[in-house]
């Protein structure tokens, strides 16, 4: 299967992570819902208590004044009965609404997760890329001094009465062949001009912000990418 493109994997991604907020926030309401219910319903309940209670004192009074026979029926108002049943069902509606919620929530979560996976892959690729790019460049430049080099190295000799400069010496990493007068006090070849051998290649402070600076800017997509005269400025 063709991997998914890093412009694709960032959309499918923003589009998963707004599906996934909106979930979250649809899920926090109904829950926010559900409590309301479920407090209406309980009022109701307290106001069923209150009344059972009530009518018991009723019969308990009755039942001292030696009356006997069927006790009185407890029967709410219309008005209640109506009250009770709209918040039972409605407790109910509310209940199932957010545990439909909850189920989709966890499915956004799981896309959320998968999409997020599928940019960082795009975007590791993507990196690679670059690099893969760079250390082919980096090979060609190299061959291409190497080729200048030892035509620069060629004509250290072929012509009688030259004398090399110190540009040319340096071009070559050549210090065996410099005048004494380059030397340090030391002996050794640390002029101002030139860098040594054993300290070329470091890599400026700024390189591996270079890198991650370009994989964020491919994960979110967000901002111009940094060039490599960022890197040195």
């Amino acid at each position: 299967m063709k991997p998914i493109t890093l412009p694709a994997a960032r959309a499918r991604f923003n589009e998963a992570e707004a599906t996934h907020r909106a979930n979250v926030a649809a899920l926090t309401l109904a829950r926010e819902q559900l409590a309301a219910a479920k407090t209406a319903l309980d009022h109701l309940a307290a106001d069923d208590e209150t009344a059972v209670a009530q009518h018991a004192r009723r019969l308990e009074a009755r039942a001292r004044k030696g009356e006997g026979g069927a006790p009185p029926v407890l029967v709410p108002s219309a008005t209640h009965v109506a009250a009770h049943i709209t918040a039972t069902q409605t407790h109910s509606a509310a209940r199932l609404t957010v545990s439909n919620l909850e189920s989709a929530e966890r499915e956004s979560a799981a896309a959320l997760a998968e999409a997020e996976g599928a940019l960082i892959a795009a975007a590791v690729a993507e990196h690679g890329e670059r690099h893969e790019r760079l250390a082919r460049e980096v090979i060609a430049d190299e061959a291409a001094l190497e080729a200048k080099r030892e035509l620069l190295r060629a004509g250290l000799d072929a012509v009688p009465g030259f004398k090399p400069s110190l540009t040319a010496y340096r071009a070559l990493h050549d210090g065996l062949n410099l005048p004494v007068t380059e030397l340090g006090p030391t002996g050794s070849w640390d002029k101002d001009w030139n860098t040594p051998i054993d300290a070329r290649g470091v890599l400026p402070v700024d390189a591996r912000e270079y890198w991650t600076a370009r994989y964020q800017q491919s994960l979110t997509g967000e901002g111009a990418e940094p060039t490599a005269t960022d890197v040195a400025a």
